[in-house]
């Protein structure tokens, strides 16, 4: 049994390679978990004991105060994006660690939830988790995975893809990409490295192969 991390940064195609890869082996997403930690109303829960999501939420609302909500109490992910991506490099950083120190910890706690159910039927499992340098040390690294998989393309070719997808100045785009770890610091950890420079074609051929190999390497 292989348990594989997947990782890349910012719009190097970790999605698509999910996408690809679903119709072959389990996927436990990272970044659909994240997403939906933060997807409920605030509620008040004094008498209770709250969710995983309501431990976010209200965390989240602790450091960054009440005015992150909107109207229906639902966590604006637009104001909490522009205090992770604030134009001052010093003020991004501390509320981006100061985010993820309350997130990931979380997200780690559900993703071996998912592991330990799907390890029950599945011979290999895919964790797609972008911030994989920037959450876990080497040590830490090398004990809960198997396999690292890195996606690869190049920083122009990044920058293109996010100004696509998200419709956003290339400043805020570099600022995300420097708020990551490095390509250098992802490709030092890699197994195999999925270069995704080329077209969706070309890169379902090669995921495809990939998971033929690992088939084959593992059973």
């Amino acid at each position: 049994m292989a348990i594989i991390a997947l990782t890349g940064g910012i719009c190097s195609g970790k999605s698509m390679v999910t996408e690809i890869l679903q119709d072959y082996l389990p996927i436990i997403d990272a970044d659909i978990i994240a997403r939906g930690l933060l997807s409920e109303p605030y509620q008040d829960l004094t008498n209770t004991s709250p969710s995983i999501a309501q431990q976010a939420i209200q965390q989240v609302i602790k450091c960054f105060g009440l005015d992150i909500l909107n109207s229906n109490k639902y966590i604006d992910r637009k104001r909490l994006r522009d205090l992770v991506f604030d134009t001052n490099q010093e003020i991004a950083q501390k509320n981006k660690t100061q985010l993820d120190a309350i997130i990931h910890p979380l997200v780690y706690q559900e993703i071996w939830q998912q592991v330990d159910k799907l390890k029950q039927t599945n011979e290999h499992i895919v964790i797609a988790i972008p911030l994989l340098r920037e959450t876990l040390n080497n040590t830490e690294i090398e004990e809960y995975f198997d396999l690292i998989w890195v996606i690869d393309c190049d920083e122009k070719e990044q920058i293109k893809r996010c100004l696509k997808r998200d419709n956003c100045n290339p400043e805020v785009i570099e600022q995300m990409i420097n708020l990551q770890a490095s390509r250098e610091e992802r490709l030092k950890i890699a197994d195999l490295v999925i270069t995704n420079n080329g077209s969706i074609e070309d890169l379902k051929e090669c995921m495809i192969t990939n998971y033929q190999n690992l088939i084959s390497q593992h059973d």
